[in-house]
């Protein structure tokens, strides 16, 4: 006799294997389902993380190169400011040195245009000519009136040739960038121009930096005098499209297209470059990317390619859908893994190269000699706030007289100078025992940091770190350079600060040893004058002497 027990042991395995492919079914079904929409949700997001740091790496290098061209043209203008005879011959040799197409392709050349006053028009057509340039001519002619015609131009290819002499102040996009870097005392881009080198069917959008020269090799005070000692400009023309294609030629295909636009408004008129001339995909992913080109505003649109949608990751789609839920779970979290990796080794190679962008914005600081020695601080501090994850940025030089540091740059969420920090006592204060005791302080916890005055206020603010470096030279102090973070400072960034202070030591001291020498140059100067003038008049005396004694005899 069967009990009930044994009656429920036959029925359950009939109810499962009437119920088992349904429940298969079902529960692939929606396993499947679920596990493609996330796998399809996961490249979606993988995608955009490329695409975005594609943008990010695509931004650096056309600012990086825009920075260099700026370098470039200041080098010119302090050469021209500094000797006022420099002939074609040197501006030939100088811009031949940069070997412009191998260096940094994408830039039409480097010329200087003189200004030039109506009664000195045919006096500078007379040289040009006598110097080579045959048919040389101020055009167009604007008898009675300023003329800015360009003089020197470098490499003399068939394009640049037919720019020869061309008065730029003669149309008006040039002329306002010209009045603007002639009154501000720096570079300035032109907006959008078609250039005098084209000389082809094929025209590209182009435009124009122009970097001031003035008489002496100082930028005036004022700007009366600017325009009074205005000489000229040195200048670099550019057609758009050569310019991006010497551009990302150098730093590799890029992984996005773009179009690039004079001034903040989006339509045709304004279109400097387009990296495509067809449409562009309904799906494609688009950034709006606002950037200062020297001191003018550009708008780039970034869009996506159909490489980079074309994501591998797509294809792993109906792959899951046949899998089922194991697979798919594996899938998932391999993705992740890696979306993970990759925007951890994009992040950390951006972070690479914003050091390396300080590392030679600060080197190169120093180089330029017209600026004073606390213009060049504030550069660096500048430099520190936009490369490096820095709240602020400052720097104390040492007055050995009262031993006190006295703050000569800031930048970030405090820009002045004359606050409640801006001397420092050595030996007081976080920053006075840096100096004092010779060496780094460095911090990641600055709330809980013993030497932080006001923890309540690093609370308030967010600040996590901190970094201070004493600046040293031949075992002497000669200030301090810190900084306060709100994230953590990793120690690739701290190797950086400590080699970026290093360069300003060494800078600092470098350029105090030239103005040294300049000093005593002049004091030498000056002491051959009056030994000169002491000798004319004891000899005028002596030949009194002389004539009196021959009248007495």
């Amino acid at each position: 006799m069967l009990s009930v027990g044994h009656l429920k042991a036959r029925r359950q395995p009939n109810l499962w294997h009437e119920f088992n492919p349904w429940l298969v079914l079902v529960c692939g079904l929606i396993t499947t389902i679920a596990s493609t929409a996330f796998v399809n949700w996961t490249a979606r997001e993988h995608t955009s993380t490329r695409f975005h740091f594609a943008v990010q790496d695509a931004e650096v290098a056309i600012q990086s190169r825009v920075d260099i061209y700026r370098a470039l043209l200041r080098g010119g203008a302090a050469m021209m400011g500094a000797n006022a005879d420099v002939t074609r011959a040197d501006f030939q040799a100088f811009v031949a040195r940069l070997r412009l197409q191998t260096n940094y392709p994408g830039i039409q050349g480097i010329g200087f245009s003189r200004r030039v006053a109506p009664h000195e028009k045919q006096t500078i057509i007379n040289a040009a000519r006598a110097d080579g340039l045959t048919n040389f001519t101020i055009f167009p002619d604007k008898p009675g009136e300023e003329s800015h015609a360009i003089l020197f131009l470098e490499p003399m290819d068939a394009r640049n040739l037919a720019a020869f002499g061309y008065d730029m102040s003669s149309e008006a996009n040039r002329r306002r960038a010209m009045e603007r870097a002639r009154d501000d005392g720096h570079a300035v881009a032109s907006s959008k121009v078609t250039l005098v080198q084209e000389i082809d069917l094929a025209r590209q959008s182009g435009f124009l930096i122009y970097s001031p020269v003035y008489r002496g090799s100082a930028v005036p005070e004022t700007v009366e005098e600017r325009r009074e000692k205005l000489l000229g400009h040195v200048y670099a023309p550019f057609r758009a499209d050569d310019l991006f294609a010497g551009i990302f030629g150098q730093y590799g295909a890029v992984q996005v297209e773009f179009d690039a636009f004079d001034g903040t408004e989006l339509n045709d008129s304004a279109l400097m470059h387009s990296s495509t001339h067809h449409a562009h995909a309904p799906k494609a992913q688009r950034i709006v990317v606002p950037m200062d080109i020297v001191g003018r505003p550009w708008t780039f649109v970034f869009y996506s390619t159909h490489q980079m949608d074309a994501t591998p990751l797509k294809t792993l789609t109906p792959l899951t859908a046949t899998l089922g839920l194991l697979v798919t779970g594996l899938l998932f979290s391999a993705t992740l893994a890696e979306r993970r990796s990759h925007r951890s080794s994009q992040q950390q190679q951006f972070r690479e190269t914003q050091r390396a962008a300080l590392r030679a914005h600060v080197g190169t600081a120093f180089t330029r000699h017209h600026s004073s020695a606390r213009e060049l601080l504030q550069d660096c501090t500048d430099a520190m706030v936009r490369y490096l994850p820095a709240a602020f940025a400052r720097i104390w030089l040492l007055d050995p007289a009262e031993n006190m540091l006295v703050l000569q740059a800031s930048s970030g969420m405090y820009t002045h100078i004359d606050g409640a920090h801006s001397r420092v006592p050595v030996g007081k204060l976080k920053i006075g025992l840096i100096a004092a005791e010779r060496r780094a302080h460095l911090t990641n916890d600055v709330a809980h940091d013993r030497r932080v005055g006001d923890p309540e206020w690093a609370r308030r603010e967010g600040m996590i770190s901190f970094a201070g470096y004493p600046l040293i030279v031949e075992e002497r102090v000669i200030g301090v350079i810190a900084l306060f973070s709100r994230e953590k400072l990793p120690p690739q960034t701290l190797e950086t600060l400590a080699s970026v202070a290093d360069v300003i030591a060494h800078g600092l001291q470098r350029r105090q040893a030239e103005e040294a020498l300049r000093t005593a140059q002049e004091k030498l100067r000056r002491h051959a004058d009056d030994l000169e003038k002491t000798v004319t008049t004891r000899t005028q005396a002596l030949r009194d002497t002389v004539v009196s004694l021959e009248s007495f005899s």
